[in-house]
């Protein structure tokens, strides 16, 4: 499977139940800006946390990584910011 995700032209990540990665290409670590420590077993709060830093995503990231492990969309999610 890994191989198969590695040779896709697009970024993907792939996360569980309990919101912790399975598995992620090097594609889309390249696009969001993800380090080396993203990585199967990390967290979506790590992710949304570095996405933050980054600059990727406005607002707060405490309330996105709560709402998006929770499964319940937010109409007070903060916002992404497009390219």
């Amino acid at each position: 499977m890994l191989a198969a995700i590695n040779n896709v032209p697009q970024g993907i990540i792939m996360l569980d139940t309990r919101a912790v990665v399975v598995a992620i290409n090097d594609r889309y670590r390249k696009f969001y800006g993800m380090p080396p420590t993203i990585k199967p077993g990390s967290s979506l709060e790590e992710i949304v946390e570095h996405s933050a830093k980054s600059g990727l995503f406005t607002g707060r990231s405490q309330d996105m990584s709560r709402e998006s492990s929770s499964g319940s969309p937010s109409a007070s999610r903060p916002p992404m910011k497009s390219f």
